[in-house]
């Protein structure tokens, strides 16, 4: 048996992360059923709005700044942001960015 201190640095640094990975990968799914759900092609199905599926309330919007973006707006609610940063992309934006 070994014990591990406790290092204030990595935990801050991993709970970042953490925090980041729901936003981006947990709260999608949860929400809207982002990953599971089967997509439809691309020529019958145009998305529009947020991964909810209720409609844009313009007081509560964030726009993803990819310009292939297909669903553009999402709800800042949804996204459960507490800062609105100045660049933002959405889940299926960072897909493809990384591909």
């Amino acid at each position: 048996m070994q014990r591990v201190q406790f290092d204030q640095c990595f935990f801050d640094e991993a709970y970042l992360r953490v925090e980041e990975f729901i936003k981006t990968g947990v709260l999608p799914e949860l929400l809207g059923k982002w990953f599971t759900v089967p997509r439809l092609s691309s020529a019958n199905f145009a998305p529009e709005g947020c991964y909810c599926g209720n409609p844009i309330d313009e007081a509560d919007i964030l726009s993803c700044t990819s310009g292939q973006c297909k669903r553009k707006k999402f709800h800042k609610s949804c996204l459960k942001l507490s800062r609105v940063p100045k660049s933002w992309k959405c889940v299926e934006c960072k897909k493809q960015t990384k591909k």
